[in-house]
């Protein structure tokens, strides 16, 4: 069904009354003056008026969703697929299989410009018969908006399905796909194997958390991962060298592009990649449902908001992820620091990460 992150959003921001006025005032918290101005100029004189606009019949709702729900997915199988890979090794894997182009061949294959209502031009005034371009965004767009649909309709299970389809549809890449999806279906298996220690100070502090939050994780490794910022294996190399991986948490040789490095399963940045992918469609499934009768705007607004730094931070914050942290970063003590703010909301998006594969709501399929 929907993403599991999208209940603990709407624990976070509990549906409200839904007046112009109330999201105005949830932009200027969040410190989106720009939204807010932007916000004014789109409604005019209708600023007090319940947002209860006719949603007009096209897609755009749903492309933003689609766009989503497709990043989600890509994102995952990137993570199942390459175990040992950093950021930029998970993020070049998403690439692969995500871009306008390739979108846009996908639509074609599945044959839903044929499908499409459209006017004659482009919002410029051009002819779409005369844009190349214009013509592949568009197909791209209808793509993406086909898979928002299948996404309210059926959940991931059965996006993940089609999107594998499209990236192997020819019989000989069977095995392929098969493997691909394989990847993804398979049980995470964090590094962190140990069970919960309650006299460790660290552990006791993540299981305040578990209890406050109602969350209880299967895998405590994967709290522990999520919890664990970068610096922990920082080790001082030599005085006067500055500083560098500690030898226990190097990569063995052999494992490509992160080799000599850091092991990255060991700390929470490829959990906080998955996450921040989690927590656009989290936001925009929220947004969706909370305004189902208006216009895009202020659904893009809300879920803008919903992925502000300030906002993750806050609720870092609330639900006392401070105190779990863990890290060697001095910086991190200081009350309002940019170091503390990032590594906050780095932790809230590793946490939305870890959950994720800890539920493994993945779906059926193939």
């Amino acid at each position: 069904g929907r993403a599991p992150a999208a209940a603990l959003v709407e624990r976070l921001c509990p549906a409200q009354p839904r007046p112009l006025g109330r999201l105005r005032e949830a932009l200027r918290r969040c410190g989106l003056a720009k939204a807010v101005s932007k916000l004014d100029r789109e409604t005019h004189c209708l600023v007090d008026l319940p947002l209860a606009f006719a949603v007009e019949p096209h897609n755009s709702r749903l492309e933003a969703l689609g766009d989503a729900v497709l990043s989600v997915v890509a994102s995952h199988h990137a993570f199942a697929a390459f175990p040992w890979g950093d950021e930029g090794v998970l993020s070049d894997a998403r690439c692969g299989v995500i871009g306008t182009k390739l979108f846009a061949l996908f639509s074609l294959q599945l044959g839903l410009p044929a499908l499409l209502h459209h006017g004659d031009r482009t919002p410029s005034g051009a002819l779409y018969a005369d844009a190349t371009d214009k013509r592949e965004r568009l197909a791209m767009e209808c793509l993406e908006s086909f898979f928002g649909a299948i996404y309210l309709d059926r959940g991931l299970g059965p996006c993940r399905s089609l999107l594998a389809r499209l990236v192997f549809p020819l019989a000989r890449d069977l095995p392929l796909r098969r493997a691909w999806l394989a990847a993804a279906r398979r049980p995470y298996s964090p590094p962190d194997t140990a069970p919960r220690d309650p006299e460790a100070e660290e552990d006791a502090a993540m299981a305040a958390f578990e209890e406050a939050s109602g969350i209880k994780f299967r895998h405590f490794g994967l709290l522990r991962q999520a919890f664990t910022h970068p610096s922990v294996y920082h080790a001082v190399v030599a005085p006067g060298l500055g500083t560098g991986w500690h030898p226990s948490a190097r990569v063995p040789l052999g494992h490509g592009a992160v080799a000599g490095g850091v092991d990255p399963r060991l700390h929470n940045q490829r959990l906080e990649w998955l996450g921040d992918a989690l927590l656009n469609l989290a936001a925009c499934d929220f947004a969706l449902h909370y305004f189902p009768e208006s216009h895009e705007e202020p659904v893009t607004l809300l879920r803008t908001a919903l992925v502000n730094n300030a906002v993750l931070i806050g609720a870092a914050v609330r639900c006392g992820m401070h105190r779990c942290v863990r890290h060697k970063d001095a910086l991190f003590e200081e009350e309002g620091s940019r170091t503390r703010g990032k590594m906050l909301a780095d932790a809230f998006e590793a946490f939305l990460g870890a959950l994720y594969l800890d539920r493994q709501a993945l779906g059926p399929g193939p």
